[in-house]
Protein backbone atom coordinates (compact mmCIF):
# COMPACT_ATOMS: atom_id res chain seq x y z
CA UNK A 1 0.00 0.00 0.00
CA UNK A 2 2.99 2.25 1.09
CA UNK A 3 4.97 1.67 -2.32
CA UNK A 4 1.61 2.43 -4.38
CA UNK A 5 0.86 5.75 -2.31
CA UNK A 6 4.58 6.66 -3.65
CA UNK A 7 4.01 5.58 -7.22
CA UNK A 8 0.30 7.53 -7.34
CA UNK A 9 2.41 11.02 -5.73
CA UNK A 10 5.33 10.66 -8.23
CA UNK A 11 2.83 10.09 -10.80
CA UNK A 12 0.87 13.01 -10.32
CA UNK A 13 4.51 15.31 -9.95
CA UNK A 14 5.02 14.24 -13.36
CA UNK A 15 1.40 14.68 -14.51
CA UNK A 16 1.86 18.19 -13.04
CA UNK A 17 4.93 19.18 -14.55
CA UNK A 18 3.69 18.09 -18.11
CA UNK A 19 0.82 20.18 -17.43
CA UNK A 20 3.48 23.17 -16.85
CA UNK A 21 5.48 22.55 -19.65
CA UNK A 22 2.92 22.45 -21.81
CA UNK A 23 0.79 24.75 -20.81
CA UNK A 24 3.03 28.06 -19.14
CA UNK A 25 2.78 30.60 -21.62
CA UNK A 26 1.06 29.14 -24.19
CA UNK A 27 -0.55 32.09 -25.52
CA UNK A 28 3.20 33.49 -26.08
CA UNK A 29 5.81 30.59 -26.69
CA UNK A 30 6.63 29.33 -29.68
CA UNK A 31 6.57 32.72 -30.98
CA UNK A 32 4.26 33.76 -33.88
CA UNK A 33 1.09 31.65 -35.63
CA UNK A 34 2.00 29.88 -38.19
CA UNK A 35 -0.31 29.89 -41.45
CA UNK A 36 -0.91 26.37 -40.52
CA UNK A 37 -2.39 26.99 -37.32
CA UNK A 38 -4.12 30.25 -38.31
CA UNK A 39 -6.20 28.08 -40.82
CA UNK A 40 -6.87 25.70 -37.98
CA UNK A 41 -8.05 28.45 -35.58
CA UNK A 42 -10.31 30.26 -37.73
CA UNK A 43 -12.41 27.41 -39.36
CA UNK A 44 -12.99 26.80 -35.76
CA UNK A 45 -14.10 29.74 -35.00
CA UNK A 46 -16.02 29.70 -37.76
CA UNK A 47 -17.95 26.36 -37.49
CA UNK A 48 -18.85 27.50 -33.56
CA UNK A 49 -20.05 30.52 -34.82
CA UNK A 50 -21.74 29.72 -38.41
CA UNK A 51 -21.54 25.95 -38.81
CA UNK A 52 -19.66 26.56 -41.66
CA UNK A 53 -15.95 27.12 -42.35
CA UNK A 54 -14.41 30.28 -44.36
CA UNK A 55 -14.85 29.52 -47.63
CA UNK A 56 -18.55 28.96 -46.74
CA UNK A 57 -18.61 24.67 -46.51
CA UNK A 58 -20.81 23.24 -43.62
CA UNK A 59 -19.10 20.91 -41.84
CA UNK A 60 -16.14 19.69 -43.95
CA UNK A 61 -14.72 16.22 -43.60
CA UNK A 62 -11.13 17.73 -44.88
CA UNK A 63 -10.54 21.76 -44.38
CA UNK A 64 -8.81 23.85 -47.51
CA UNK A 65 -6.38 25.29 -46.47
CA UNK A 66 -3.51 27.57 -48.54
CA UNK A 67 -3.87 25.10 -51.62
CA UNK A 68 -3.86 21.88 -49.57
CA UNK A 69 -6.06 20.19 -46.97
CA UNK A 70 -5.98 19.48 -42.85
CA UNK A 71 -7.67 16.68 -41.45
CA UNK A 72 -10.61 17.76 -39.75
CA UNK A 73 -10.30 16.47 -36.05
CA UNK A 74 -8.62 18.81 -34.74
CA UNK A 75 -10.33 21.36 -35.76
CA UNK A 76 -13.92 20.30 -34.50
CA UNK A 77 -12.10 19.89 -31.05
CA UNK A 78 -11.04 23.23 -30.83
CA UNK A 79 -14.24 25.05 -30.94
CA UNK A 80 -14.75 24.37 -27.53
CA UNK A 81 -11.37 25.92 -26.23
CA UNK A 82 -11.81 28.64 -28.57
CA UNK A 83 -15.47 29.68 -27.36
CA UNK A 84 -14.59 29.13 -23.66
CA UNK A 85 -11.24 31.51 -24.10
CA UNK A 86 -11.71 33.33 -27.15
CA UNK A 87 -9.92 33.74 -30.23
CA UNK A 88 -6.07 33.51 -28.88
CA UNK A 89 -2.97 31.29 -29.04
CA UNK A 90 -3.80 29.83 -26.08
CA UNK A 91 -6.82 28.40 -27.41
CA UNK A 92 -6.48 27.41 -30.52
CA UNK A 93 -3.64 25.61 -28.86
CA UNK A 94 -5.59 23.85 -26.09
CA UNK A 95 -6.28 20.43 -27.10
CA UNK A 96 -2.61 19.96 -28.50
CA UNK A 97 -1.22 20.79 -25.33
CA UNK A 98 -4.08 19.02 -22.99
CA UNK A 99 -3.76 15.38 -25.72
CA UNK A 100 -0.19 16.17 -24.94
CA UNK A 101 -0.52 15.59 -21.34
CA UNK A 102 -2.42 12.75 -22.14
CA UNK A 103 0.26 10.82 -23.70
CA UNK A 104 2.07 11.13 -20.71
CA UNK A 105 -0.55 9.46 -18.91
CA UNK A 106 -1.23 6.59 -21.33
CA UNK A 107 2.48 5.87 -21.71
CA UNK A 108 2.42 5.12 -17.73
CA UNK A 109 -0.08 3.05 -18.48
CA UNK A 110 0.77 0.69 -20.76
CA UNK A 111 4.17 -0.07 -19.51
CA UNK A 112 2.05 -0.20 -16.13
CA UNK A 113 0.22 -2.83 -18.05
CA UNK A 114 2.31 -4.64 -19.94
CA UNK A 115 5.69 -5.22 -18.32
CA UNK A 116 6.44 -7.57 -15.54
CA UNK A 117 5.23 -6.99 -12.26
CA UNK A 118 8.77 -6.57 -10.53
CA UNK A 119 9.70 -3.12 -12.29
CA UNK A 120 6.42 -2.18 -14.07
CA UNK A 121 5.91 0.76 -11.84
CA UNK A 122 9.57 2.19 -12.18
CA UNK A 123 9.75 1.44 -15.73
CA UNK A 124 6.15 2.76 -16.43
CA UNK A 125 7.27 6.26 -14.53
CA UNK A 126 10.70 6.41 -16.15
CA UNK A 127 8.73 6.44 -19.14
CA UNK A 128 6.28 8.75 -18.37
CA UNK A 129 8.96 11.14 -17.16
CA UNK A 130 10.87 10.89 -20.27
CA UNK A 131 8.00 11.65 -22.74
CA UNK A 132 7.27 14.19 -20.54
CA UNK A 133 10.32 16.32 -21.00
CA UNK A 134 11.30 15.45 -24.36
CA UNK A 135 11.92 18.40 -26.71
CA UNK A 136 9.64 16.77 -29.55
CA UNK A 137 7.18 16.15 -26.92
CA UNK A 138 6.63 19.47 -25.49
CA UNK A 139 7.67 21.19 -28.60
CA UNK A 140 4.36 19.45 -31.04
CA UNK A 141 1.99 19.90 -27.51
CA UNK A 142 2.71 23.33 -27.41
CA UNK A 143 1.18 23.97 -31.32
CA UNK A 144 -1.42 23.25 -33.16
CA UNK A 145 -0.20 19.76 -34.50
CA UNK A 146 -2.55 17.26 -35.76
CA UNK A 147 -0.18 14.71 -35.58
CA UNK A 148 0.00 15.44 -31.42
CA UNK A 149 -3.24 14.60 -31.42
CA UNK A 150 -3.00 11.89 -33.90
CA UNK A 151 -0.41 10.67 -31.26
CA UNK A 152 -2.35 10.77 -28.28
CA UNK A 153 -5.63 8.74 -29.70
CA UNK A 154 -2.88 5.90 -31.18
CA UNK A 155 -1.38 5.44 -27.41
CA UNK A 156 -5.39 5.47 -26.27
CA UNK A 157 -6.01 2.53 -28.76
CA UNK A 158 -2.69 1.34 -27.89
CA UNK A 159 -3.62 1.20 -24.08
CA UNK A 160 -7.24 -0.31 -24.86
CA UNK A 161 -5.86 -3.22 -26.93
CA UNK A 162 -3.86 -3.98 -24.10
CA UNK A 163 -6.50 -3.97 -21.66
CA UNK A 164 -8.22 -6.33 -24.34
CA UNK A 165 -6.36 -9.19 -23.16
CA UNK A 166 -7.61 -8.97 -20.04
CA UNK A 167 -11.14 -7.77 -20.78
CA UNK A 168 -12.02 -8.90 -24.85
CA UNK A 169 -15.02 -6.44 -24.59
CA UNK A 170 -12.71 -3.56 -24.79
CA UNK A 171 -11.04 -4.57 -28.28
CA UNK A 172 -14.27 -2.63 -30.46
CA UNK A 173 -13.54 0.33 -28.15
CA UNK A 174 -9.43 0.33 -29.37
CA UNK A 175 -10.53 -0.17 -32.90
CA UNK A 176 -12.89 2.89 -32.80
CA UNK A 177 -9.85 5.35 -31.08
CA UNK A 178 -7.74 3.56 -33.84
CA UNK A 179 -10.03 4.79 -36.50
CA UNK A 180 -10.55 8.01 -35.10
CA UNK A 181 -7.15 8.48 -35.13
CA UNK A 182 -7.14 8.40 -38.91
CA UNK A 183 -8.95 11.63 -38.80
CA UNK A 184 -6.38 13.55 -36.78
CA UNK A 185 -3.49 12.92 -39.31
CA UNK A 186 -2.67 11.49 -42.38
CA UNK A 187 0.10 9.39 -41.70
CA UNK A 188 -2.12 7.81 -38.68
CA UNK A 189 -4.07 5.85 -41.60
CA UNK A 190 -0.95 4.02 -42.72
CA UNK A 191 0.12 3.37 -39.14
CA UNK A 192 -3.20 2.02 -38.62
CA UNK A 193 -3.88 -0.07 -41.94
CA UNK A 194 0.15 -1.69 -40.58
CA UNK A 195 -0.21 -1.53 -36.87
CA UNK A 196 -3.72 -3.36 -35.96
CA UNK A 197 -2.60 -7.00 -38.22
CA UNK A 198 0.57 -6.85 -36.40
CA UNK A 199 -0.88 -6.61 -33.16
CA UNK A 200 -3.44 -9.21 -33.70
CA UNK A 201 -0.72 -11.57 -35.19
CA UNK A 202 1.19 -11.54 -32.22
CA UNK A 203 -1.62 -11.94 -29.95
CA UNK A 204 -3.26 -14.63 -32.76
CA UNK A 205 -4.06 -17.38 -29.64
CA UNK A 206 -6.03 -14.80 -27.30
CA UNK A 207 -8.31 -13.37 -29.90
CA UNK A 208 -8.78 -16.98 -31.81
CA UNK A 209 -10.96 -17.13 -28.41
CA UNK A 210 -12.54 -13.86 -28.67
CA UNK A 211 -13.16 -13.82 -32.64
CA UNK A 212 -16.96 -12.41 -32.16
CA UNK A 213 -15.49 -9.06 -30.51
CA UNK A 214 -12.37 -8.91 -32.87
CA UNK A 215 -14.91 -9.21 -35.89
CA UNK A 216 -17.32 -6.07 -33.82
CA UNK A 217 -13.94 -4.59 -33.59
CA UNK A 218 -13.41 -4.63 -37.13
CA UNK A 219 -16.57 -3.76 -38.55
CA UNK A 220 -16.37 -0.38 -36.04
CA UNK A 221 -13.25 0.41 -37.58
CA UNK A 222 -14.55 -0.30 -41.36
CA UNK A 223 -17.40 2.63 -40.16
CA UNK A 224 -14.79 5.24 -38.84
CA UNK A 225 -13.36 4.61 -42.22
CA UNK A 226 -16.25 5.26 -44.39
CA UNK A 227 -15.51 8.98 -44.95
CA UNK A 228 -12.04 8.00 -46.29
CA UNK A 229 -13.88 5.96 -48.82
CA UNK A 230 -16.02 9.37 -50.20
CA UNK A 231 -13.07 11.97 -50.18
CA UNK A 232 -10.92 9.26 -51.90
CA UNK A 233 -14.08 8.99 -54.88
CA UNK A 234 -13.49 13.14 -55.00
CA UNK A 235 -10.06 12.73 -55.06
CA UNK A 236 -9.38 14.63 -51.71
CA UNK A 237 -8.21 11.62 -50.04
CA UNK A 238 -4.69 11.76 -51.44
CA UNK A 239 -3.81 15.16 -52.46
CA UNK A 240 -1.92 15.59 -49.56
CA UNK A 241 0.09 12.76 -50.32
CA UNK A 242 0.72 13.28 -53.70
CA UNK A 243 1.98 17.32 -52.39
CA UNK A 244 4.48 15.66 -50.38
CA UNK A 245 5.71 12.25 -51.87
CA UNK A 246 8.50 11.33 -54.41
CA UNK A 247 6.41 8.64 -55.71
CA UNK A 248 4.88 11.57 -58.65
CA UNK A 249 8.22 11.93 -60.44
CA UNK A 250 9.91 8.47 -60.64
CA UNK A 251 11.11 7.05 -63.56
CA UNK A 252 9.02 4.43 -66.43
CA UNK A 253 9.65 0.47 -65.69
CA UNK A 254 11.93 -1.17 -63.23
CA UNK A 255 14.53 2.06 -63.23
CA UNK A 256 11.04 3.23 -61.07
CA UNK A 257 11.07 0.63 -58.93
CA UNK A 258 14.86 0.82 -58.35
CA UNK A 259 14.44 4.74 -57.71
CA UNK A 260 11.65 4.21 -55.21
CA UNK A 261 13.50 1.19 -52.96
CA UNK A 262 16.74 4.02 -52.98
CA UNK A 263 14.51 6.65 -51.63
CA UNK A 264 12.30 5.04 -49.21
CA UNK A 265 15.75 2.98 -47.74
CA UNK A 266 17.26 6.54 -47.65
CA UNK A 267 15.18 8.06 -45.79
CA UNK A 268 14.69 5.11 -43.63
CA UNK A 269 18.29 5.26 -42.82
CA UNK A 270 18.38 9.09 -42.01
CA UNK A 271 15.24 8.59 -39.44
CA UNK A 272 17.10 6.23 -37.60
CA UNK A 273 20.15 8.21 -37.58
CA UNK A 274 21.76 9.27 -34.24
CA UNK A 275 22.81 12.71 -35.67
CA UNK A 276 19.15 13.17 -36.63
CA UNK A 277 17.62 11.96 -33.18
CA UNK A 278 20.35 13.61 -30.89
CA UNK A 279 21.97 16.23 -32.60
CA UNK A 280 20.53 19.77 -34.23
CA UNK A 281 17.85 19.09 -36.17
CA UNK A 282 16.62 22.82 -37.38
CA UNK A 283 14.05 24.75 -35.95
CA UNK A 284 11.30 24.89 -38.63
CA UNK A 285 8.05 24.10 -37.49
CA UNK A 286 8.47 20.46 -38.31
CA UNK A 287 11.25 19.98 -36.18
CA UNK A 288 11.71 20.66 -32.50
CA UNK A 289 14.47 23.31 -30.94
CA UNK A 290 17.37 24.85 -32.06
CA UNK A 291 21.09 23.61 -31.02
CA UNK A 292 18.30 20.65 -29.82
CA UNK A 293 17.80 16.92 -31.26
CA UNK A 294 14.32 15.31 -30.94
CA UNK A 295 16.08 14.25 -27.86
CA UNK A 296 18.44 15.36 -25.76
CA UNK A 297 21.78 14.29 -26.13
CA UNK A 298 22.57 12.37 -22.32
CA UNK A 299 19.22 10.07 -23.69
CA UNK A 300 21.66 8.80 -26.17
CA UNK A 301 23.23 5.42 -24.20
CA UNK A 302 20.17 4.56 -22.75
CA UNK A 303 19.36 4.46 -26.27
CA UNK A 304 21.89 2.02 -26.74
CA UNK A 305 21.39 0.02 -23.82
CA UNK A 306 17.63 0.26 -24.70
CA UNK A 307 17.73 -0.81 -28.22
CA UNK A 308 19.69 -3.68 -26.66
CA UNK A 309 17.76 -4.82 -24.21
CA UNK A 310 14.73 -4.88 -26.36
CA UNK A 311 16.17 -6.78 -29.11
CA UNK A 312 17.53 -9.78 -26.14
CA UNK A 313 13.80 -9.85 -24.97
CA UNK A 314 12.33 -9.93 -28.52
CA UNK A 315 10.39 -13.60 -27.41
CA UNK A 316 8.30 -11.28 -24.81
CA UNK A 317 5.17 -9.83 -26.66
CA UNK A 318 5.45 -6.73 -25.12
CA UNK A 319 9.46 -5.76 -26.38
CA UNK A 320 8.15 -7.57 -29.80
CA UNK A 321 5.36 -5.31 -30.52
CA UNK A 322 7.70 -2.21 -29.82
CA UNK A 323 10.68 -3.36 -31.96
CA UNK A 324 7.95 -4.99 -35.01
CA UNK A 325 6.09 -0.98 -34.79
CA UNK A 326 8.90 0.65 -35.57
CA UNK A 327 9.16 0.68 -39.45
CA UNK A 328 5.70 0.92 -39.46
CA UNK A 329 6.07 4.04 -37.74
CA UNK A 330 8.34 5.36 -40.50
CA UNK A 331 6.50 4.25 -43.83
CA UNK A 332 4.49 7.42 -44.07
CA UNK A 333 7.61 9.41 -43.27
CA UNK A 334 9.87 8.04 -45.50
CA UNK A 335 7.36 8.35 -48.63
CA UNK A 336 7.86 12.02 -48.77
CA UNK A 337 10.55 13.89 -50.02
CA UNK A 338 11.80 15.82 -46.82
CA UNK A 339 15.06 14.60 -45.13
CA UNK A 340 14.01 15.11 -41.86
CA UNK A 341 10.55 15.51 -40.85
CA UNK A 342 9.67 15.01 -36.98
CA UNK A 343 5.92 15.89 -37.34
CA UNK A 344 5.35 12.53 -39.14
CA UNK A 345 6.95 10.59 -36.88
CA UNK A 346 5.57 10.76 -33.69
CA UNK A 347 4.69 7.53 -32.73
CA UNK A 348 8.50 6.49 -33.77
CA UNK A 349 9.89 9.09 -31.72
CA UNK A 350 7.48 7.99 -28.67
CA UNK A 351 8.24 4.15 -29.16
CA UNK A 352 12.12 4.72 -28.79
CA UNK A 353 10.88 6.78 -25.87
CA UNK A 354 10.13 4.19 -24.40
CA UNK A 355 13.25 2.21 -25.75
CA UNK A 356 15.46 4.74 -23.78
CA UNK A 357 13.26 4.83 -21.10
CA UNK A 358 14.00 1.12 -20.90
CA UNK A 359 17.59 1.83 -21.02
CA UNK A 360 17.68 4.28 -18.09
CA UNK A 361 15.84 1.76 -15.51
CA UNK A 362 18.60 -0.77 -16.45
CA UNK A 363 21.57 2.11 -15.99
CA UNK A 364 19.25 3.21 -12.56
CA UNK A 365 19.25 -0.76 -11.52
CA UNK A 366 22.67 -1.45 -11.30
CA UNK A 367 23.06 1.39 -9.05
CA UNK A 368 22.82 0.67 -5.31
CA UNK A 369 22.13 3.48 -3.61
CA UNK A 370 18.09 4.79 -3.18
CA UNK A 371 19.28 8.02 -2.87
CA UNK A 372 21.54 8.09 -6.17
CA UNK A 373 18.87 6.14 -7.52
CA UNK A 374 16.36 9.15 -7.25
CA UNK A 375 18.81 12.07 -7.02
CA UNK A 376 19.94 11.38 -10.62
CA UNK A 377 16.70 11.20 -12.46
CA UNK A 378 15.67 14.59 -11.18
CA UNK A 379 19.12 15.73 -11.52
CA UNK A 380 18.84 14.83 -15.26
CA UNK A 381 15.55 16.23 -15.41
CA UNK A 382 16.65 19.45 -14.50
CA UNK A 383 19.61 19.77 -16.35
CA UNK A 384 17.38 18.83 -19.19
CA UNK A 385 14.72 21.51 -18.72
CA UNK A 386 17.61 23.93 -18.32
CA UNK A 387 18.55 23.40 -22.20
CA UNK A 388 15.26 22.93 -23.37
CA UNK A 389 14.50 27.09 -21.95
CA UNK A 390 17.89 27.99 -23.38
CA UNK A 391 16.60 26.31 -26.51
CA UNK A 392 13.00 26.91 -26.85
CA UNK A 393 12.37 29.83 -24.80
CA UNK A 394 15.01 32.30 -25.89
CA UNK A 395 16.82 30.87 -29.47
CA UNK A 396 13.78 29.58 -30.87
CA UNK A 397 11.79 33.23 -30.87
CA UNK A 398 14.63 34.47 -32.93
CA UNK A 399 14.88 31.85 -35.61
CA UNK A 400 10.68 31.12 -36.07
CA UNK A 401 9.95 34.92 -36.08
CA UNK A 402 10.63 34.89 -39.72
CA UNK A 403 8.13 32.02 -41.09
CA UNK A 404 5.79 32.43 -37.91
CA UNK A 405 4.46 35.75 -38.86
CA UNK A 406 4.87 37.56 -35.60
CA UNK A 407 5.48 41.23 -37.09
CA UNK A 408 2.34 40.48 -38.06
CA UNK A 409 0.47 39.89 -35.01
CA UNK A 410 1.70 43.11 -33.46
CA UNK A 411 0.67 45.16 -36.86
CA UNK A 412 -3.19 44.20 -35.71
CA UNK A 413 -2.91 46.69 -33.08
CA UNK A 414 -0.55 49.15 -35.08
CA UNK A 415 -3.23 49.17 -37.21
CA UNK A 416 -6.10 49.32 -34.76
CA UNK A 417 -6.19 53.78 -35.03
CA UNK A 418 -6.75 54.10 -38.79
CA UNK A 419 -9.99 52.55 -38.97
CA UNK A 420 -11.13 55.22 -41.27
CA UNK A 421 -8.38 54.64 -43.50
CA UNK A 422 -8.07 52.21 -46.46
CA UNK A 423 -5.34 49.52 -45.37
CA UNK A 424 -3.23 47.50 -48.46
CA UNK A 425 -0.83 45.07 -46.63
CA UNK A 426 0.98 42.91 -49.06
CA UNK A 427 0.70 38.98 -48.68
CA UNK A 428 3.46 37.89 -51.57
CA UNK A 429 5.73 36.36 -48.56
CA UNK A 430 3.15 35.16 -46.03
CA UNK A 431 -0.04 34.12 -47.46
CA UNK A 432 -1.72 34.36 -43.87
CA UNK A 433 -1.49 37.85 -43.00
CA UNK A 434 -5.31 38.51 -43.83
CA UNK A 435 -6.38 35.31 -41.86
CA UNK A 436 -4.31 36.13 -38.67
CA UNK A 437 -6.06 39.83 -38.62
CA UNK A 438 -9.46 38.17 -38.98
CA UNK A 439 -9.18 35.61 -36.66
CA UNK A 440 -7.90 37.98 -33.80
CA UNK A 441 -10.54 40.35 -35.18
CA UNK A 442 -13.36 37.98 -34.43
CA UNK A 443 -14.36 38.57 -37.95
CA UNK A 444 -17.91 37.58 -38.85
CA UNK A 445 -17.35 33.99 -40.75
CA UNK A 446 -20.13 34.67 -43.13
CA UNK A 447 -18.34 38.13 -44.74
CA UNK A 448 -15.00 36.27 -45.06
CA UNK A 449 -16.71 32.82 -46.56
CA UNK A 450 -18.53 35.98 -49.28
CA UNK A 451 -14.65 37.05 -50.18
CA UNK A 452 -13.13 33.49 -50.25
CA UNK A 453 -15.96 31.52 -51.27
CA UNK A 454 -16.17 32.60 -55.10
CA UNK A 455 -12.18 32.31 -55.09
CA UNK A 456 -12.39 28.55 -55.08
CA UNK A 457 -11.82 27.50 -58.72
CA UNK A 458 -13.78 24.00 -58.50
CA UNK A 459 -15.43 21.55 -56.07
CA UNK A 460 -14.32 22.10 -52.47
CA UNK A 461 -12.79 18.99 -52.12
CA UNK A 462 -10.57 20.17 -55.45
CA UNK A 463 -7.14 21.10 -54.77
CA UNK A 464 -7.51 23.50 -57.37
CA UNK A 465 -7.16 27.61 -56.37
CA UNK A 466 -4.79 30.04 -55.72
CA UNK A 467 -2.83 29.73 -52.81
CA UNK A 468 -2.45 33.71 -52.72
CA UNK A 469 -6.28 34.52 -51.94
CA UNK A 470 -7.50 38.26 -51.40
CA UNK A 471 -8.66 38.62 -47.38
CA UNK A 472 -10.32 41.58 -46.41
CA UNK A 473 -11.05 42.86 -43.29
CA UNK A 474 -13.01 45.63 -42.36
CA UNK A 475 -11.24 48.45 -43.60
CA UNK A 476 -8.23 46.26 -44.25
CA UNK A 477 -7.10 44.51 -47.83
CA UNK A 478 -4.29 41.78 -47.65
CA UNK A 479 -3.65 41.01 -51.41
CA UNK A 480 0.20 41.51 -53.14
CA UNK A 481 0.80 44.69 -54.49
CA UNK A 482 -0.18 45.72 -57.67
CA UNK A 483 1.90 48.90 -58.01
CA UNK A 484 0.05 50.26 -61.01
CA UNK A 485 -2.97 50.34 -59.49
CA UNK A 486 -2.22 50.87 -55.84
CA UNK A 487 0.51 53.75 -56.74
CA UNK A 488 -2.63 55.73 -57.69
CA UNK A 489 -5.04 55.47 -54.58
CA UNK A 490 -5.54 58.62 -52.42
CA UNK A 491 -5.12 58.96 -48.89
CA UNK A 492 -4.08 54.76 -48.66
CA UNK A 493 -2.05 53.10 -46.44
CA UNK A 494 0.42 50.52 -47.81
CA UNK A 495 2.48 48.05 -45.81
CA UNK A 496 4.93 45.56 -46.64
CA UNK A 497 8.38 44.25 -46.41
CA UNK A 498 11.60 45.79 -47.86
CA UNK A 499 10.94 43.97 -50.92
CA UNK A 500 7.21 44.84 -51.24
CA UNK A 501 7.98 48.05 -51.11
CA UNK A 502 11.37 49.43 -51.58
CA UNK A 503 13.44 52.53 -51.84
CA UNK A 504 12.78 53.34 -55.15
CA UNK A 505 9.24 53.15 -55.20
CA UNK A 506 8.93 54.88 -51.39
CA UNK A 507 10.49 58.06 -54.13
CA UNK A 508 8.68 57.61 -57.42
CA UNK A 509 5.12 57.38 -55.48
CA UNK A 510 5.74 59.82 -53.08
CA UNK A 511 4.97 57.60 -50.01
CA UNK A 512 5.14 59.13 -46.45
CA UNK A 513 6.47 56.51 -43.91
CA UNK A 514 3.85 56.18 -41.10
CA UNK A 515 5.79 53.46 -38.80
CA UNK A 516 7.87 50.21 -38.67
CA UNK A 517 7.74 46.92 -36.82
CA UNK A 518 11.20 45.69 -35.47
CA UNK A 519 12.21 42.06 -36.08
CA UNK A 520 13.58 40.75 -32.41
CA UNK A 521 17.15 41.45 -33.43
CA UNK A 522 16.20 45.15 -34.12
CA UNK A 523 16.09 45.39 -38.03
CA UNK A 524 12.89 46.33 -39.90
CA UNK A 525 10.41 43.83 -40.44
CA UNK A 526 7.50 46.18 -42.01
CA UNK A 527 7.15 49.61 -42.69
CA UNK A 528 4.05 51.38 -43.50
CA UNK A 529 3.55 54.29 -45.72
CA UNK A 530 0.52 56.82 -46.77
CA UNK A 531 0.15 57.81 -50.33
CA UNK A 532 -0.62 61.42 -51.69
Amino acid sequence: MLKLKKTSLILILIICLSVFLRFYKLNEIPTGFHHDEVSQAYNAFALGTTGHDRYSQSFPLLFRAFGSYQPPLYTYLSIIPIKIFGNTMFAARFVSAFFGVLIVIFTYLIIAELAKEKFKHSFALLAALMVGISPWAIHFSRRIAEANLGLALFAAAFYFFIRSLRSPRIFPLAMLLSGISTHAYYSERIIAIFFIPIYLFIFRQHYFKHIKSVIFGLVVFGLTQLPHLYLFANGAFSTRFNQVSYLGNIPEGFAGVIYIVQQFLRHILIYISPHHLFADTGSNLANAAPELGVFYGWFFIPFVIGIIAFIRRFHIPFFKLILLALPVFLISASLTGDEFYTLRILEYLWALTIIISFGAFLILEKINSKQVRLILPVMLTVFSLVLFYLSYGILYKYEAEGYAGKVYIELKDKLAPYSGKQIIVDSWRDIAIGLRIAYFEKYDANKLSAILGPQIFADYYKAEGDIQEVYKVNNMEFRPFVWKEDSGLKNTILVGDSLAISEDQVYSNKLTPLFEIKNLNGSTAIKAYTTE
